[in-house]
């Protein structure tokens, strides 16, 4: 029971977070609606970007991202088809959509796989999380969207969410950096690099590493946020029942799948990503659904409590996963 112990507690100050959250917006009148768009918008968009700036780009960890991007997109797809056969409305259905493909593996999931496998996995874990984060703002946000708007109000929308080009300039960017930038900075005046280039990207890093810390802070609060603004605390049995059968059984159940046949026929990934992609696939619903639904002005009270509930079912759920089932 050490292990649960350990992540109880390493995992406490994030529940701090939302309480202070919750306070922000219960009694200092802090809006949901101003953060969203400042997550969605400003901080996901330059996280990502240093995300990618950082890492290896090769073959392999390109491949990182479509574990997140082909599970989200299936999610998101196949719980809003089942929830239109069980006669949920279109709007009911994009929110279960948010609700079943959004896991939380930036907020939450980071700081978990960091505490049980350590440093040595951040630069898989930011590709991974990558590929949820182009997923949340393409299918999940079309799909959510198509429930209240129509096809090409929704492709519209989505195309106006800026992290789709900030990952393809930062792929570009570490291409370049990669492949060109010693070969071009030798056609400049020799000490332009350390008097000029040199300071200027320290200070743009500097910036960019205050944002993560951003991230994972408003991330938090939006679930205070969202909880503090709940005005009808009705429970759709079946609305929630749905989610969490998928995050807590459907999701891990896919990646206990997928690291199988990796071991017994891929051979693709090492025991360290497969150990990663594991972690992350028992982290709570999504932060990010509530700013997503806050900005598409859906029913944000069923969102958020749906979203809270297993943020707290999580807190002893991942640590006795861990206690029961070993690491692949």
């Amino acid at each position: 029971m050490d292990l649960f112990f350990d992540f109880f507690f390493q995992i406490l100050p994030l529940y701090f977070i939302i309480l202070l959250g919750y306070i922000a917006g219960k009694y200092l009148e802090v809006q949901r609606e101003s953060i969203a768009p400042l997550l969605l918008y400003i901080v996901v968009p330059v996280v990502t970007f240093k995300g990618i700036l950082d890492s290896d780009i090769n073959a392999q960890t390109l491949t990182y991202p479509l574990y997140f991007l082909v599970l989200g997109a299936f999610m998101s797809l196949s719980f809003f088809w089942l929830a239109r056969l069980l006669g949920f409305s279109k709007e009911k259905a994009g929110m279960l959509s948010l609700c079943t493909s959004l896991v939380n593996v930036g907020y939450y999931g980071l700081p978990l796989v960091l505490l049980v496998l350590g440093e040595k996995v951040l630069g898989i874990s930011v590709m991974l999380i990558l590929g949820l984060a182009i997923h949340e703002c393409s299918v999940a946000y079309l799909v959510a969207a198509s429930g209240k708007y129509s096809f090409q109000e929704s492709l519209n929308k989505t195309l106006t969410l800026p992290i789709l080009y900030s990952s393809l300039i930062a792929i570009a960017v570490n291409y370049f950096n990669h492949h060109y930038y010693h070969e071009l900075i030798q056609y400049l005046p020799s000490n332009i690099e350390t008097s000029l280039l040199k300071p200027i990207w320290a200070s743009i890093n500097t910036m960019m590493e205050r944002f993560i810390s951003a991230y994972s802070l408003l991330g938090m609060i939006m679930i205070g946020l969202g909880i503090s603004k709940i005005k009808n605390l009705k429970l759709d049995l079946a609305f929630m029942s749905l989610a969490y059968i998928a995050k807590f059984i459907v999701i891990p159940g896919i990646a206990i799948g997928f690291i199988y046949l990796n071991k017994h026929y891929f051979h693709f990934y090492d025991d360290l990503a497969t150990q990663v992609i594991f972690l992350m696939s028992l982290v709570p619903i999504g932060a990010n659904t509530i700013s997503i639904a806050t900005q598409l002005k859906l029913d944000v009270d069923k969102v958020a409590i749906t979203t809270v509930i297993s943020t707290l079912i999580a807190l002893a759920y991942i640590p006795l996963v861990l206690n029961f089932v070993k690491l692949p």
